[in-house]
C-alpha cells in the first residue's frame, strides 16, 4: 500500500452576504479523483452541496458562532468549481482539496471525527479511528474558527505537531465570515489524536480530524497457467480486489482473526477459491466464470454476506460447518451444466435468493436448526432441490419448470409454508415427515 496524496488545493472567499457561494476546485481533476472541499461561514447556518456531492458533516459551534461543512466528489473528470447553497445570507471562506484516484481507495467515503469544541488559543481535533482498520491512512487535522474581528492570522501559529504536511489555510483576510486550517500527517495505523493548532489570540472554534483510506491492501492480477495466490495469517482487516484469469490457478485466503472484504473474479478452466477458519465478519463478492470450478467457505463463526454469481460447467459452490449464530444473505446465480450448490449445518436463519438454469443441477439445503425464507427458481431439465432436517419454520416460494425434476421437503418437526409451482410432464414432488 501507500498513502493518499494531496495533489492540488484551492482557496476562494467572499466578503459580502449572499446565499449561494462559488467554490473554486484545484485544477486538472481527472477521473476517480477524490475532492474534498472545506466550506466556512458564520453564524449557525446550514448548507447544501448538490448532487453528486455528498456532506459528511453540516456543523456549527454551540454559541452560534461559526461553522463547517466538508463534503466529497468522486471525480469524473474535468470539473472546476462547485456552488454551495447556505440557509442564510453570510460571507464565507473555502478550501479545496484533491487526492489522485491512484492513491486512494477508490469508493470508500472519508472518515470524520468530531467536532470538538472550545473558546481559547488551541484548536484540539480528537482522536480518530478508521473503520476499515489499520492502513496507509491519510489523517487529516481540520479546525474551523470564528475570527469575528479579523483577529486570526495565517498561516497559524503552530499547526498540530507530528501534522507536518500540507499546511493549507482559507481566507483569514476579513471578520464575520468563518476561517478554517487543515494539516495531514501519513499515518501507517487505524487511530491517531492529532494534538492541538495555536492561533494568536482566544476565540470560538471547532475541530474534526478526517481520514481518508489508501488504495487496496491487495491488487493482485494473475492472468497465466497454474498460477496460486495466497493470503495467510492476517490479524486485521484484509481488503482484497483480485482478478485471477489462468488455468488451474488457485486462491487460498486462511487464518483470518478479523474482517474480509473480498471482491474475487476467476475467469478460466479448473479454478479453486477456498476461505478457512474466519472468526469475525466476512463479505465477499465473488464472480467465477470457467469450467471445474469450486468455491469454499468454510468453519466461520460469524456473520457472512455474500454475492455469488458462478457461470461454468461441472460447477461446486459449498458453505459448511458454521458453528455459531450465522446470518447469511445470498444471491447465488448458477447457470452452467452438472452445477451443484450445498449448503449444509447452519444454527440459525437463513435468508436465499437462488436462480439455476442449467441441466442435472442441483440444490441442497441440509440440517438447519431454524427459519429459512427461500425464492428459489429452477429452469431446466433434471434439476433437483432437497430441503432436509429442519427443526423450525421453513417458508419457501419455489418454481421449478423443466422436465424429470424433483422437489423433496422432509424431516421437518415444526411448521411448514410451501408455494410451488411444476408446470411440466414426467416430474416427482415429494413432501413427507411433516408435524401438523
Amino acid at each position: 500500500m501507500a498513502f493518499p496524496q494531496i495533489t492540488g488545493s484551492a482557496n476562494s472567499s467572499r466578503a459580502s452576504n449572499n446565499v449561494t457561494d462559488p467554490v473554486t476546485l484545484p485544477a486538472s481533476i481527472v477521473a476517480g479523483d477524490l475532492v474534498i472541499v472545506f466550506h466556512f461561514s458564520d453564524t449557525a447556518l446550514t448548507r447544501t452541496f448538490p448532487a453528486p456531492w455528498v456532506e459528511i458533516i453540516d456543523s456549527a459551534y454551540s454559541g452560534g458562532n461559526c461553522n463547517c461543512g466538508v463534503a466529497y466528489l468522486i471525480a469524473s473528470g474535468g470539473e472546476t468549481s462547485v456552488t454551495v447553497t447556505k440557509s442564510t445570507s453570510e460571507r464565507f471562506t473555502a478550501l479545496a482539496i484533491k487526492i489522485s484516484a491512484a492513491s486512494w481507495h477508490g469508493t470508500t467515503p472519508p472518515y470524520i471525527a468530531g467536532p470538538s469544541e472550545g473558546a481559547s488559543t488551541i484548536p484540539d481535533p480528537p482522536s480518530a479511528t478508521a473503520p476499515w482498520g489499520s492502513a496507509d491512512n491519510l489523517f487529516i487535522a481540520l479546525t474551523n474558527i470564528d475570527n469575528h474581528s479579523a483577529e486570526i492570522t495565517a498561516p497559524l501559529n503552530a499547526y498540530p505537531a507530528t501534522y507536518t504536511d500540507n499546511h493549507l489555510d482559507s481566507d483569514y483576510s476579513f471578520n464575520s465570515a468563518s476561517s478554517g486550517s487543515i494539516a495531514t500527517r501519513n499515518y501507517a495505523g487505524a487511530t491517531d489524536n492529532p494534538g492541538t493548532f495555536t492561533i494568536n489570540t482566544s476565540d470560538q472554534w471547532q475541530a474534526f480530524t478526517l481520514i481518508v483510506r489508501p488504495k487496496l491492501g491487495a491488487d493482485v492480477s494473475v492472468a497465466a497457467t497454474r498460477h496460486a495466490l495466497t493470503l495467510t495469517e492476517y490479524s486485521a482487516t484484509v481488503d482484497a480486489a483480485i482478478n485471477v484469469q489462468a488455468n488451474a490457478a488457485s486462491l487460498t485466503i486462511t487464518a483470518n482473526a478479523a474482517t474480509i472484504s473480498a471482491n474475487i473474479t476467476f475467469i478460466a478452466t479448473r479454478h479453486a477459491l477456498t476461505l478457512t477458519e474466519y472468526t469475525t465478519t466476512v463479505n465477499a463478492a465473488i464472480n467465477v466464470q470457467a469450467t471445474t470450478d469450486t468455491f469454499t467457505i468454510t468453519a466461520y463463526t460469524a456473520t457472512i454476506s455474500e454475492w455469488v454469481d458462478i457461470d461454468a460447467t461441472v460447477d461446486t459452490f459449498t458453505l459448511t460447518t458454521y458453528p455459531a449464530i450465522v446470518n447469511i444473505v445470498e444471491t447465488v446465480d448458477v447457470d452452467a451444466t452438472t452445477v451443484a450448490l450445498t449448503l449444509t449445518e447452519y444454527t440459525a436463519a437463513i435468508s436465499e435468493d437462488y436462480n439455476i438454469l442449467a441441466t442435472v443441477a442441483s440444490l441442497t439445503l441440509t440440517e438447519y436448526a431454524a427459519t429459512i425464507s427461500a425464492d428459489i427458481t429452477f429452469t431446466t431439465t433434471v434439476d433437483a432441490l432437497t430441503i432436509t432436517a429442519f427443526e423450525t419454520t421453513v417458508n419457501a416460494a419455489t418454481e421449478v419448470s423443466a422436465t424429470c425434476e424433483v422437489l423433496s421437503l422432509t424431516e421437518y418437526k415444526s411448521r411448514v409454508a410451501i408455494g410451488r409451482f411444476v408446470p411440466v410432464f414426467n416430474s416427482g414432488v415429494f413432501i413427507s415427515h411433516l408435524a401438523a
